[in-house]
């Protein structure tokens, strides 16, 4: 049973937003438009993975979990996907590389071959599932529950695999899945079916996604290097402006009421969790306060906080 799917990673949407509000020639963009595709391709892999478990179909109770982000202590660890059975929890590591794969095991290496012969080293993702074990092992270890846990590491295209020799956990393709798990011994029955439920049932309560907001923090940007404006919806390009109580594209006159809302999220995406309403009249392009006010009251999900010129919004 599905108790958590996975959704597309907010951090795209807020990406996507940066590299559109910052100038065409600036420095990260080529590093902003490689995450985007690092991170597409990587919830492509995990897609294909998710269609094939759905195939996977035990008579036991079970319970799986995709893209659970725990918290421990501080620290944030992030599970591709995670499955209960009666006798263990299995973590599946997923990747989505397209080039040959060489892992070495003295010492553990992985790296990416291509077809030219070009070699490129990357971070090992047993390292990655054996910190993601120890950190959930810890968690459940809080909460008196005492499981064994194991993982597997799955790659969504079916690459060339070679080994110097045989790594300490196992490498499948992601087709591979359903018939993989269905071939794990459950030996003995710690978990029962109202257990299962039970603490699947807490770990996606306890599910806090990472929140990689406001972006200006993480490349070090000024506001001055962020274009304002509000983005028109039929020709993407900053160009819409408030006309006779509407938003109207001074390109391609697409006219709107409710622009303004997707605006207020690209800002809280760049800039921080608060916006004032001189914020939303520099980001926004528009000269009235009053107007300001009442576009900024009529969004549902924001919150006023305080009163008069210290006043700001906020999400609820």
């Amino acid at each position: 049973m599905i108790y958590k799917s996975r959704s597309v990673p907010l951090e795209i949407d807020g990406l996507i937003t940066l590299e559109r509000r910052i100038a065409q020639d600036h420095p990260i963009r080529s590093d902003i438009a490689r995450r985007i595709y690092n991170m597409k391709a990587g919830y492509s892999g995990e897609r294909q993975y998710d269609r094939y478990i759905s195939e996977f179909k035990p008579s036991y109770p079970h319970a799986i979990m995709h893209d659970v982000c725990l918290k421990l202590d501080g620290i944030y660890f992030q599970i591709d996907s995670l499955l209960i059975t009666p006798s263990k929890i299995v973590i599946s590591e997923v990747k989505n590389l397209a080039e040959k794969i060489i892992v070495k095991t003295k010492p553990l290496q992985f790296i990416k071959e291509t077809p030219n012969g070009e070699r490129f080293p990357f971070r090992s993702p047993i390292t990655e599932l054996d910190r993601k074990i120890h950190l959930l092992r810890v968690w459940l270890s809080q909460m008196q529950i005492d499981v064994p846990i194991e993982g597997i590491v799955t790659f969504a295209y079916n690459n060339e695999l070679q080994f110097e020799e045989t790594p300490p956990v196992d490498l499948i393709f992601t087709y591979e899945i359903a018939a993989y798990l269905r071939n794990l011994k459950i030996e003995r029955d710690m978990l029962n079916r109202q257990t299962i439920h039970k603490l699947a049932n807490k770990i996606v309560s306890a599910h806090r996604p990472f929140n990689p907001f406001p972006l200006v923090e993480r490349y070090s940007l000024q506001q001055s290097e962020i274009m304002p404006g509000v983005h028109c919806p039929s020709c993407n390009q900053l160009t819409m402006r408030w006309m006779n109580r509407k938003w109207k594209c001074l390109i391609c006159n697409h006219l709107g009421r409710s622009e303004h809302q997707n605006a207020v999220r690209e800002w809280f995406f760049i800039n921080k969790n608060t916006i004032t309403n001189q914020e939303f009249r520099k980001f926004t392009l528009l000269d009235n306060r009053h107007t300001a006010q009442y576009l900024l009251a009529g969004i549902p999900q924001l919150q006023m906080v305080g009163k008069s010129k210290g006043s700001f919004y906020k999400i609820t």
